[in-house]
């Protein structure tokens, strides 16, 4: 009789551990990247009574929490306005550190660049990934993912465009000129100025000069190699080379700046590689097209984290470029990890962690404005919930049946 009282008992702390479970489960509901806990019940070790036929017949001796188990299934997604702000759409986890080196597992992708420019979560737990150099060349070993230094370099400018229309109707001796900006070696500005002098009907001659940020003018010479005048057909089209004659190519327009003081030692006007149309037809003289291949230095203005994990930084100069790539974690039982408030930390149960890309070796890829929701169920939290409920209650009567059995067994003899 008295076994039945502490069966009963057993039955009262298994089902008070799975309400625990489920609290925690509904408590957990908002949280970001939260996997729903389930409770796994075991029967306890029999034990053998004797039979009337003399065969053994068992009696269970309860039950027990055999384990509490992780729901890794896909929460859902709610989007965010901030890009680095994470999901994972498919298995794995990101990887983070804290300041000690220790190295967690997390689901949650609520990130943002800290005052020391590392990506971190809201803890300060730094994310782990790859790094790019500032030639867009990614470098080796796993690192904290830091974008506090970032720049984009400037480039000199060596080669520029433009796409314009001489009026034909333009007498002898005008001149149209264009303006656009160019760059130095450090990202210094000038002012190229390209003047055309109608010096026949169909011929214009041409002449450039550089102006320095401080206004000081650099005379530019045509390089002897190169087309030192423009010479248009008769309908209008520019004549560079002669097309009779194979070995006679176009050709560019070398300007060279002699002064050592000059930002630049040299300029390319592309009038031969896929250049934009120049024209003289009987209509205004402009500029349609001008471009060149220099810009200065800028600064990080904005990012975007593509579905590989590839950080991507946009630039106050309009160049962009790749800057790190964050990798996520695999395991090959990823239920054997062991729950740390909103972390997972790494056992010998779980195995050792598989680090990839995103979107290879059978990981998910990343969603950028966008976070995973918790996977609890509500309803079925609700009505797990209620199964523990009765199983509670059903215990207690177990309890007070045993008790009163006992308490007319002892009532036999008054």
């Amino acid at each position: 009789m008295s076994s039945a009282l502490w069966i009963g008992t057993t039955g009262l702390t298994a089902s008070s551990k799975q309400l625990e479970v489920i609290g925690d489960n509904l408590a957990n509901v908002n949280t970001v990247g939260f996997k729903a806990g389930d409770t796994c019940f075991a029967s306890l070790l029999s034990r053998s009574v004797a039979g009337t036929s003399g065969n053994n017949m068992q009696v269970g001796q309860g039950v027990g929490v055999a384990a509490i188990t992780t729901q890794f299934s896909q929460g859902s997604f709610e989007t965010t306005s901030n890009s680095t702000d994470l999901a994972i759409d498919g298995q794995g986890f990101f990887v983070v550190k804290d300041d000690d080196g220790a190295t967690y597992y997390t689901r949650a992708g609520a990130f943002n660049l800290n005052k020391d420019g590392y990506l971190s979560d809201m803890s300060g737990y730094r994310v782990q990934g790859l790094m790019y150099d500032s030639a867009g060349n990614k470098l080796p070993g796993v690192s904290d993912i830091n974008l506090l230094d970032t720049s984009s370099q400037p480039k000199a400018t060596s080669s520029f465009n433009l796409g314009m229309n001489l009026n034909a109707d333009t007498e002898v001796g005008e001149i149209f000129s264009t303006t656009q900006t160019v760059y130095g070696p450090s990202g210094s500005s000038a002012s190229l100025n390209i003047t055309f002098e109608k010096t026949a009907s169909d011929t214009w001659d041409i002449s450039a000069e550089l102006e320095a940020a401080d206004g000081t003018i650099y005379p530019a010479v045509l390089d002897a190699s190169s087309l030192d005048s423009l010479v248009f057909t008769a309908d209008g089209q520019l004549v560079n080379g002669d097309p009779a004659d194979p070995d006679d190519l176009p050709l560019n327009a070398i300007f060279s700046f002699a002064d050592a003081a000059s930002p630049l030692a040299s300029l390319t006007w592309n009038l031969t590689d896929n250049a934009p149309a120049i024209t003289a037809y009987a209509m205004s003289s402009r500029v349609n097209y001008a471009s060149n291949d220099g810009y200065p230095p800028g600064s990080l203005d904005s990012l975007n984290i593509s579905g590989d994990g590839t950080v991507f930084g946009y630039f106050t100069n309009g160049e962009s470029r790749n800057m790190a790539q964050i990798l996520l974690a695999d395991f090959i039982d990823p239920t054997g990890l062991q729950k740390e408030g909103s972390y997972f930390v790494e056992t010998s149960a779980s195995g050792s962690p598989i680090l990839s890309e995103p979107g290879g070796s059978g990981l998910g890829s990343l969603q950028s404005n966008a976070l995973e929701v918790s996977n609890t169920d509500m309803a079925r939290e609700f009505i797990k919930m209620i199964s523990a409920q009765r199983a509670y209650q059903a215990n207690s009567r177990v309890i007070t049946t045993a008790d009163e059995m006992l308490t007319e067994l002892m009532n036999i003899k008054r």
